[in-house]
């Protein structure tokens, strides 16, 4: 269900939950100063203390988030 961007979920088993809210935080950032749904983030994970490059894609449902160490990032 769609939730103004506050709904994130892991969408691998290399994702923690930790680091899918710390991407959700990073997207709703780049969304406020965009105001674009699709582009390029940066993300810190809680879990490695290491900041991970993601691309995120909206499909018009909910926006994929992928990258750094094959993390996948669904947010709606």
């Amino acid at each position: 269900d769609a939730g103004n961007l506050n709904n994130v979920y892991s969408g691998s088993v290399v994702t923690s939950a930790e680091f899918a809210r710390a991407v959700r935080d990073a997207f709703v950032l780049h969304y406020l100063d965009t105001n674009e749904l699709s582009g390029q983030i940066q993300a810190t994970s809680p879990v490695t203390g290491d900041t991970y490059s993601l691309s995120c894609e909206d499909n018009g449902q909910f926006v994929t988030c992928s990258g750094g160490n094959n993390a996948v990032v669904y947010i709606s």
